[in-house]
């Protein structure tokens, strides 16, 4: 109350120091009006002391809480032993079963088109080389 009846009777002096300092002919009205922000600020902190209540309550909670399944819900790949998963007469892994390279692996040094069964089941030759 106080300040607005010092800014209202300061008004006139206030206007002519606005006016010399902007530089302009026709200086507008003053007017003060009064903001509530003290009071939505008050309003804030008390929203923030809540809200900070409320997140001690759910860390508090979360804390002695046990998962509802599994405490490792995520699929794992299965291990399997690998000489367990050898059956008789495997050579170990690539080896081909024995028979040697493989219908259209070719060799280090094969240099002619790539010719093997795809997707389809069918032999042919590989996209894009001539016939």
């Amino acid at each position: 109350q106080a300040s607005a009846a010092a800014l209202e009777s300061a008004k006139g002096v206030l206007r002519s120091e606005v006016g010399r300092r902007t530089g302009v002919r026709l200086t507008p009205t003053l007017d003060f009006v009064a903001d509530s922000v003290g009071e939505n600020a008050a309003h804030i902190e008390d929203l923030l002391r809540t809200a900070a209540a409320r997140d001690a309550d759910v860390a508090a909670l979360a804390a002695s809480a046990v998962p509802a399944g599994d405490a490792d819900p995520y699929r794992k790949p299965s291990v399997e032993d690998p000489e367990e998963s050898e059956g008789p007469g495997d050579a170990g892994p690539g080896s081909g079963g024995g028979a040697g390279p493989a219908a259209g692996a070719g060799s280090a040094g094969d240099t002619g088109p790539a010719v093997g069964a795809g997707a389809s089941g069918r032999v042919g030759r590989a996209p894009g080389r001539p016939a």
